[in-house]
């Protein structure tokens, strides 16, 4: 009866030896794969940080949280018909818009940032509304 309840005990060891083991090779895969960092929400989600949604941006600054393994950022601005109005590509995380984007002071726009990891979208942010007005250069 010995032996039964030691081989028992020797089997659950291993089967929560390979458990541990698994779960450390998800999570490595997770890191690697920049799914697991601190810079997002859910998932592989750029945080945006200002204009935060519904702002009324009287200065044309741009930032959001960095993607670990980013190479670049696109950073994009469309009105509320969905047309494109402005789009750039950056490797920072802060952006100054210049003042001939083409935006209009009182109008409604909504901006989004994608991180381009190796020529590869990697994550995106959600998109947030701002209205332009009395900007500053």
């Amino acid at each position: 009866m010995t032996d039964r309840v030691e081989r028992r005990w020797t089997t659950r060891r291993l089967g929560v030896a390979i458990a541990g083991a698994l779960a450390i090779v998800v999570i490595g895969v997770r890191l690697i794969s920049g799914r697991g960092d601190a810079g997002f929400r859910g998932g592989n989600q750029i945080a945006l940080i200002a204009p935060a949604d519904a702002a009324v941006l009287t200065e044309r600054r741009f930032s959001w949280r960095r993607f670990p393994t980013a190479t670049s950022y696109e950073l994009h601005i469309l009105n509320t018909s969905g047309d494109s109005v402005y789009s750039i590509m950056t490797a920072d995380t802060t952006l100054m818009l210049p003042t001939n984007a083409g935006l209009v002071s009182g109008e409604e726009y909504v901006w989004s940032v994608r991180a381009i990891v190796v020529g590869e979208t990697r994550a995106s942010s959600q998109v947030a509304r701002f209205r332009l007005t009395g900007t500053r250069p």
